[in-house]
């Protein structure tokens, strides 16, 4: 069997390193290629891939692209995924890492075995990039049908990109289906996951064998309000229109909603700049007042102080 693994990096110069070691290190019987695809880092990303290549004494053979100019992170993962030849492909953006050598081996045994997954993923770490702590998460088990991981995935993602493998006519059909969408948007592992709750079952191991990276400015935690609306309303879009496509229960995204008002609520109530917080307040997605109602009573105070103008009095005291 021959696996693929996909890496995508942009100014990531300072960890894609870790990055490349935990592929090469992989012990496994399969061919594996990693595919490499820059997205013209403005860093010494260029010079250290270049260097692994020169040194690179394991059977994984690298194959690096690097793009004349910028073509943003969601034509570069389309463009790596296109030149993956592996029966399988795997993940791991510049910035993680896999921390287990036997990560590859066990995740396509199992799948090659195993034809009705669509999906096999492992149990994380995350490591806060500022305080380089690392820390574990409870574990987050597929559960036993394709419609109730859809559900669940809806309610809230529980694969982490870098521990993701899928045969690659898995892969491709995903990418077919939502490549109309990909194309404006922001996100791309969640669309992928859903996706993949319906193809078949997920595979799950109840090893931490990759580590997923917290940058302090990325798309995904930024502290400014502006990036910040545009991850959460991209979050709640590719939900939306996975549940439209597939004509599912609008139900099912109410949990979601949920946490998707809270956090906006809650950004909005501690944000310094009265013109972000406007901002923050138009992303609620209430319909009626009666949609309050599920949000814990501490959330409903802070949104009725702000919207009531009390919230500004008590801050200038």
């Amino acid at each position: 069997m021959k696996v693929s693994v996909c890496m995508i990096t942009y100014g990531h110069a300072s960890y894609i390193g870790q990055a490349i070691e935990g592929v090469l290190s992989q012990e496994t019987s399969h061919e594996i290629e990693l595919i490499i695809a820059d997205d013209t880092s403005p860093d010494a990303s260029d010079s250290i891939v270049n260097q692994f290549i020169v040194n690179n004494t394991s059977q994984i053979h690298i194959k690096y692209y690097r793009h004349a100019t910028n073509v943003g992170a969601m034509e570069n993962l389309l463009f790596a995924i296109k030149k993956c030849t592996g029966d399988f492909i795997a993940m791991c953006e510049g910035d993680d890492y896999w921390m287990d050598n036997s990560k590859i081996e066990q995740q396509v045994n199992f799948l090659a075995q195993n034809p009705q997954y669509s999906l096999s993923y492992t149990h994380s770490l995350f490591l806060n990039n500022s305080s380089g702590t690392l820390s574990d998460h409870p574990l987050r088990k597929p559960l036993t049908s394709k419609k109730a991981n859809a559900r669940q995935m809806l309610d809230s993602k529980f694969v982490e990109f870098a521990t993701s493998v899928y045969p690659s006519q898995v892969l491709f059909n995903i990418i077919d289906c939502i490549k109309h969408e990909l194309k404006n948007a922001i996100i791309a592992d969640t669309r992928i996951f859903l996706e993949a709750t319906l193809l078949g079952d997920f595979h799950y191991i109840d090893q931490p064998m990759s580590v997923y990276r917290i940058l302090e400015d990325s798309a995904s935690h930024s502290n400014k309000a502006e990036k910040f609306i545009k991850i959460k309303k991209d979050s709640l879009l590719c939900r939306e229109q996975f549940a439209e496509r597939n004509k599912l229960p609008e139900s099912w995204l109410q949990l979601y909603l949920k946490g998707h008002n809270t956090s906006f609520i809650n950004r909005a109530y501690f944000v310094k700049n009265n013109r972000d917080r406007v901002e923050l307040m138009k992303e609620i997605k209430l319909g009626s007042l009666k949609n309050l109602l599920p949000l814990k009573p501490r959330i409903i105070l802070k949104y009725v102080l702000i919207i009531t103008g009390i919230h500004n009095l008590i801050k200038k005291k």
